[in-house]
């Protein structure tokens, strides 16, 4: 969930062009969204009990 808030901060400051967010790359921008998906199936995926 952090990296989804991250991403969500990040986005809009560089989509409206605010502080140093808007001269970086749009793929530094993205990164924490691709990060969230590889972060996901893992506490997901540990939580669920097994028989």
């Amino acid at each position: 969930m952090y990296f989804l808030g991250l991403g969500l901060v990040l986005l809009a400051l560089k989509f409206f062009e605010m502080g140093p967010v808007a001269a970086w790359d749009w793929w530094l921008v993205m990164t924490p969204f691709g990060l969230a998906v590889l972060w996901w199936p893992g506490p997901t995926g540990r939580d669920t009990p097994r028989r």
